[in-house]
């Protein structure tokens, strides 16, 4: 029977031996003690006997502790994200979206190419258990903000410490970005998910650097670039740099255990880590190509389509970089500048970090290329900058981890409620702003409900371009329009597609090709009135018929709803009962 002083220490949350001659907190590879908010994780005095009760608590303890964190910030982001869904797609490509639920054909819904089959698996599944398309979609992007949510938090936990993925989980949940795009039907918030899930994958992958691992990061990156194609080069960088990373102590936290012996570290060579990882992901992403072309008839079809596209983004920051700046809520782009602004300072504070290595190798180039990348091709839309939430959340929680680090623990847990109170009161401001502006879009919907007066049934709606509505002229656009059409012209929709406010025996919907002269336009048959929705667009429709607002004898009722349209008003606010 061992005697006390015969006793092992060992780590008391994996288990693992500690050798003579190292205190708790300086066993070489393991990450530095937390003690001081949270407790400690390495015992202070006697250790306890490997696979006793007491260790086997501890454990569990701090495993309790971790899965209670996550669930609290998992619960407040769903939370404020349930406060104001919509209850049907209003937004135009989440239309498309919902159309791909039924039939998947990048080339038929653009401005969509070159696709995102795996967020439309992903909303065909939410369809299959929610029963109904719009509710799907509309879950299926709540899902994405709460995935983002929780690997946020797993990845702070890895690099960082308890206490810092607390923060930033909540910081992550408090975002006004993130749960305001956790509202809208699109796969902006699987973006930043997809981006976290793939470099989590790539830290595992560089710490044990085994064939495995490099495999498996890579799979899981190209799995990712189903949600977002770009994200194949944007996390590139990021990717390529975290395979270079020494990273030391984080095999305890990747692992659950202690390192392994240096004669077992030796494993792939770093170059080769970064190669296997690449070309893992190429395969899936080369996968993900060849299903979106086969289901847009052939790669020709595919690739046109995508070349389309890319004329357009590329043509699109010249022409409308104002007027899409000028789209985006005051709020929100004050507060992203404020971040990235903030975002550089607490860089620098994250160099007194314990992780400053792993934390800037990790997080600087999966913030400058993507900021680069959205900022010159889109403008700043602030749904592609979800992609950006947690590697800012991780740069913020390191900084403060590093200004507060040589504080005691009380001092350093009131910097950190002082921080969650300043997330806490900026959402308040923009809950408040976002309030105004639905009671703003409340009362444009009400003048819109007017139009069901003038000639019931009225025959509508919607005359919208695609990318180059931006660059107000009309080349190879199309139309949707909604009318009374019979069941045989109706496309087999199930469930609120387009809105809770159409009846599906009423109304369907069709593509009409838009030539380049608006006056070559063909109707169908029992088209009553056309109503533009689109204010710019609608001036450039009027000036290319013969007789204005008019076309083949049609009124075209046009809105000067440029405050509507930058609030982003709903299908269903047409009043259609």
């Amino acid at each position: 029977m061992p005697t006390a002083g015969s006793r092992r220490r060992v780590h008391s949350r994996t288990g693992t031996p500690v050798p003579a001659g190292h205190a708790a907190g300086q066993h070489p590879g393991v990450l530095r003690s937390e003690s001081g908010l949270w407790g400690p994780v390495m015992p202070r005095a006697a250790g306890v006997v490997e696979g006793s009760a007491s260790l086997r608590w501890s454990a569990g303890r701090a495993a309790l502790v971790d899965g209670l964190a996550a669930l609290a910030a998992a619960a407040l982001y769903l939370r404020l994200c349930a406060a104001h869904t919509p209850t049907y797609l209003f937004y135009w490509d989440s239309a498309q979206y919902g159309l791909a639920v039924l039939h998947f054909d990048p080339a038929a819904h653009r401005p969509q190419p070159p696709g995102y089959p795996l967020f439309v698996l992903v909303c065909r599944l939410a369809t299959w258990l929610k029963g109904d398309v719009t509710a799907g979609v509309l879950a299926a992007s709540a899902f994405g903000g709460l995935c983002t949510v929780l690997l946020t938090f797993l990845l702070l936990r890895t690099l960082l410490g308890r206490w810092q993925a607390v923060v930033g989980g909540l910081l992550v949940a408090l975002s006004p970005l993130l749960w305001s795009e956790g509202q809208l039907p699109l796969p902006y918030t699987w973006a930043s998910a997809g981006a976290a899930a793939s470099v989590l994958c790539s830290l595992r992958a560089a710490s044990r650097r085994t064939l495995s691992a490099a495999v498996g990061a890579g799979l899981v990156w190209g799995m990712c670039t189903g949600l977002r194609p770009e994200l194949a080069w944007l996390l590139l960088p990021a990717m390529v740099a975290i395979s270079f990373l020494k990273t030391g102590g984080l095999d305890m936290a990747l692992r659950g255990r202690e390192p392994a012996a240096p004669s077992r570290q030796r494993g792939l060579p770093r170059s080769l880590l970064a190669l296997v990882v690449a070309a893992a992901a190429l395969g899936v992403g080369a996968a993900w190509v060849a299903y979106c072309a086969a289901s847009s008839g052939g790669w020709a079809i595919y690739v046109s389509a995508a070349e389309d596209v890319v004329s357009n983004v590329r043509t699109l920051p010249g022409r409308a970089a104002v007027g899409t700046l000028e789209r985006q809520q005051s709020s929100f782009r004050l507060g992203w500048l404020l971040a990235f602004g903030l975002a550089w300072p607490l860089a620098g504070a994250a160099l007194l970090s314990s992780r400053r290595r792993q934390v800037l190798v990790t997080a600087l180039p999966w913030t400058l290329v993507p900021a680069a990348f959205y900022g010159l091709a889109y403008c700043g839309r602030r749904g592609y900058l979800c992609v950006l939430v947690p590697p800012m959340v991780l740069l913020m929680v390191a900084g403060v981890d590093g200004l507060t680090r040589r504080l005691s623990g009380r001092t350093r847990a009131l910097a950190v409620c002082c921080l969650t109170l300043v997330a806490a009161r900026l959402l308040v401001t923009y809950a408040h702003l976002n309030e105004c502006a639905r009671e703003t879009e409340r009362a444009v919907a009400h003048e819109l409900a007017a139009a069901r007066s003038l000639d019931p049934p009225t025959t509508l709606l919607l005359v919208w371009g695609e990318y180059r509505v931006f660059s107000f002229h009309l080349p190879a656009h199309r139309v949707w329009w909604l009318a009374g059409l019979t069941a045989r012209d109706r496309p087999p929709l199930r469930g609120r597609v387009f809105g809770s406010h159409l009846r599906r025996d009423t109304f369907g919907g069709r593509w009409i090709p838009m030539p380049a002269s608006a006056s070559s336009v063909r109707l169908p048959s029992g088209i009553r009135r056309l109503v533009a929705f689109d204010s710019q667009y609608a001036r450039t429709l009027r000036g290319a018929t013969m007789t204005p607002a008019v076309i083949q004898g049609v009124p075209v009722w046009t809105l000067d709803v440029g405050t509507a349209r930058r609030l982003w008003v709903r299908l269903g606010a047409w009043g259609l009962k």
